[in-house]
């Protein structure tokens, strides 16, 4: 694999993960009653 290559399948796997994190967040404050007072 070239050097390119493996660095867009590195920022591939940057932004699944971030939307990965995001869908995790929402299910974690979706499981979690937060107290708002």
């Amino acid at each position: 694999m070239k050097a390119q290559e493996i660095s867009k399948n590195i920022d591939t796997l940057q932004e699944n993960i971030d939307a990965m994190l995001v869908e995790l967040e929402i299910t974690i404050n979706n499981l979690v009653p937060i107290n708002k007072e």
